[in-house]
């Protein structure tokens, strides 16, 4: 935990923070149980049922049909009902125990704790981010959809049946034994582990999903493989397959091999101190639990903010293949959690690249948090006619190009979901000799279609607005990956993955060729959970990689209150005049004004004013600050105070932006309010070309700077954009240098 120290806080904090846009659940609802209160509300079909408190008697919905029911967070139901004609969906972000089967082609979308003893019949679909448990034996029957990306239990044995289709990501904990039945493929990461025996009849498979760590498969019993347990290429990017013990039958294979992980660390936790409390900074590199811990008397939650990244698509197979579409980026705040409470976080595996024409790389896996969900990127498409688009998702997949006698046929690339990212680019096949794939969509743009000789490249990541001011991890995510390609003359071309601000996010693509050392003909794997697409290949696509969960929380500490303060330049004095007025107690305080001319990095001290014993209920100051010096445009002053006991704490922050030294604007930005359009920079008055690179400086009115450079006005407005696209609607004031002098400018986004 951080130390906490004493600070002041500002009633428009307040005021801010109560009017984010709230993230919460079981809203718009038609009726309303609270516990085991009659319903306030009209039963109808297809209306949606919103339980808060603990219900537990049984609940009448009239012989409704398509009931979609949510139990809100920190309540309860028992799964007692009567007169349900057909169950359309429950969402549950509280507890619910579901002993009976309604009708309904339904699903149950678990954010919390979900207690399921019975079997999940066909056409029915359970969606598993939180904590689940069977207690009993467990049949997944035909054509039923199971996904679990939390922690699952079942104290029995389990059955999949065929044609079904199961997601087993996280923690999987089997009390007796298990058989998967033909037609059945469970896709794995992290831990699955079987007390009894394991039994994969033919044409059935457990294949391992990129998670950027290590899956284990522990069998307990007997160990019987007619089907395959393969690792889908993934020792590459340090996502083995293993396997406890050899099995009878058929080999382990493509990378999955007997062994054990290493223990691995799913969150890093930071604290960084702020002018009114603390942030705490919750890091998820794998899915695992969030728990809100209790206050301290003088504490106070502002705010939770979250950024959720999706797990990549995987790349396509052949010479002229898609890249991998990234991982969907979500971003919220003003998120209503409990205290004292617990909550699943779900990390998103990449898929993996293909390695055969009849499939596309396989998709992400959707990252989760209270009900937001980021989803996973689409697949690159392969070369063939029936597999060459990329597959959607929340970047879409670039597309593949095929040949058939002397014609050629590109594909399509995949759409983004929700606008979550961009496109996959578009394949080109001029003639059966002209082929090139499309490079996957990234966050922040569309994959590069293919185009003549050239496949095309990744789409650029992103930033997240969590991460600003906050250097621990590299602040890059949601690149596409690249594609490959050949002209007439043979020679093969290799996409490359997207970036973002000089740091590699998506994988290139790679096609065999004998004369290159440094070819293998397997893309390239996106970066380690910044879900970023892999690259296609000749021999197999590059792996998407895993995604990521940030969790941020805003504590403030509450024991003295400021409700004003404000600082003012006076043009005509060449000074600035800081007013503030504070509720008072019962002590003695020590306060000091204190000044910084480099975006908060040092703080000096101008004026102290002597210990006083406060008993009034009302105190109010003004200090005047005369000797500005060579400061620069933008100046931001707090206050600091120190108890009788040493105690001590700080102001919020407040700026003054200062006139600029030198006459009229070296630099037009425009257009400023930001609208729709991205931003144009250009030098006024310029000769010549400038001898030195421009430096870039943009900061809030809290102080939180980015700082970069630009070589020409091109390149500066292209990084600007990226950098506005990253933030919140509000004011920023932007500083350029260059060897002319500076001009300062504020934006309004």
């Amino acid at each position: 935990m951080p130390t906490k120290l004493w600070s002041f806080i500002l009633p428009f904090f307040l005021f801010l923070g109560l009017n984010y846009s709230l993230i919460a659940q079981c809203t718009d609802c038609d009726v309303t149980v609270d516990g085991n209160n009659a319903p306030v509300g009209t039963f109808s079909n297809g209306a949606k049922v919103c339980i808060t408190g603990n219900r537990t008697t049984q609940l009448n919905f009239n012989n409704r049909n398509n009931i979609q029911i949510c139990i809100a967070d920190g309540s309860s139901w028992n799964g007692d009902f009567n007169q349900l004609s057909g169950l359309g969906e429950i969402q549950n972000f509280g507890s619910l125990t579901f002993n009976s089967n309604p009708n309904g082609n339904w699903t149950i979308t678990n954010y919390g704790s979900l207690e399921f003893n019975q079997n999940l019949n066909s056409n029915k679909t359970i969606f598993n981010f939180g904590q689940m448990t069977v207690n009993g034996d467990f049949n997944v029957n035909s054509n039923a959809r199971f996904e679990s990306n939390g922690t699952f239990s079942v104290s029995g044995n389990t059955n999949f049946n065929s044609n079904g289709k199961v997601v087993l990501v996280g923690e999987t904990f089997i009390g007796g034994s298990v058989v998967v039945n033909s037609n059945t493929d469970i896709k794995m990461s992290g831990n699955l582990e079987i007390s009894g025996a394991l039994q994969l009849n033919s044409n059935s498979s457990i294949s391992g999903i990129n998670s950027n760590f290590c899956n284990l498969l522990s069998v307990g019993g007997a160990f019987s493989n007619n089907g395959q347990i393969r690792g889908n290429g993934l020792e590459s990017p340090n996502s083995i397959l293993y396997v406890n013990k050899t099995p009878g039958g058929t080999a382990l294979s493509e990378g999955a091999e007997v062994g054990t992980c290493p223990g691995f660390d799913c969150v890093e936790t930071y604290s960084v101190t702020t002018t009114n409390g603390f942030d705490e900074i919750y890091i998820f590199h794998c899915s695992d639990i969030l728990t809100i811990p209790d206050l301290l008397a003088d504490e106070e939650i502002l705010d939770v903010e979250v950024a959720l990244v999706a797990g990549a698509g995987g790349g396509g197979f052949g010479e002229a293949a898609g890249g991998g579409g990234a991982g969907g980026v979500v971003t919220a705040n003003g998120i209503s959690l409990q205290v004292g409470q617990v909550y699943p976080v779900a990390v998103g595996p990449g898929g993996y690249g293909s390695n055969q024409a009849n499939s596309q790389g396989t998709s992400g896996y959707p990252s989760v948090f209270f009900g937001l969900i980021a989803n996973g990127g689409g697949g690159g498409g392969s070369q063939s006619q029936a597999h060459r688009n990329g597959l959607p998702g929340g970047s879409g997949g670039g597309a593949g190009s095929f040949n058939q006698g002397n014609n050629g046929f590109p594909g399509n690339g995949g759409s983004s979901a929700l606008n979550q990212g961009g496109n996959g680019g578009n394949g080109r096949a001029q003639n059966k000799n002209q082929l090139v794939g499309g490079g996957g969509g990234g966050a922040f743009q569309a994959g590069q279609e293919g185009n003549n000789n050239n496949p095309g490249n990744g789409g650029s990541g992103v930033p997240l607005s969590i991460l600003n001011g906050f250097p621990a991890i590299p602040n890059a995510f949601a690149g596409g990956g690249g594609a490959t390609g050949r002209n007439p003359a043979q020679e093969y071309g290799k996409g490359t993955g997207g970036f973002y601000s000089g740091t590699k996010l998506g994988g290139d693509g790679d096609h065999l060729d004998p004369g290159e050392s440094d070819s293998d003909g397997i893309g390239q794997e996106g970066r380690p959970n910044t879900g970023s697409g892999g690259g296609a290949g000749s021999v197999r696509g590059g792996a998407g990689s895993a995604g990521k969960v940030i969790i941020r929380i805003s504590y403030r500490i509450l024991p003295l209150e400021f409700y004003r303060i404000d600082a003012k330049y006076d043009e005509k004095e060449k000074s600035v005049t800081i007013d503030w007025s504070m509720f008072a107690q019962e002590d003695e305080l020590s306060l000091t004004v204190q000044r910084s001319l480099n975006q908060t990095k040092t703080w000096e001290d101008i004026q102290q004013i002597d210990t006083l014993v406060i008993d009034s209920s009302d105190l109010s100051f003004s200090v005047k600050d005369n000797e500005l010096g060579t400061a620069q445009e933008l100046i931001f002053y707090r206050i600091k105070a120190e108890d009788s006991k040493g105690k001590t704490g700080y102001s919020t922050l407040v700026s003054v932006n200062l006139p600029a030294r030198f006459e009229g604007l070296l630099w037009k930005v425009f257009p400023n309010p930001i609208g729709s359009s991205e931003i144009q920079t250009i030098p006024t008055g310029l000769t010549r070309e400038l001898e030195d690179e421009i430096g870039i400086a943009i900061s809030d009115f809290s102080g939180k700077t980015f700082s970069f450079t630009a070589t020409d006005h091109v390149e500066l407005s292209q990084k600007l954009n990226e950098y506005i696209k990253s933030v919140k609607k509000g004011v920023y004031i932007l500083r350029l240098s260059d060897s002319r002098g500076q001009t300062v400018i504020k934006l309004i986004k």
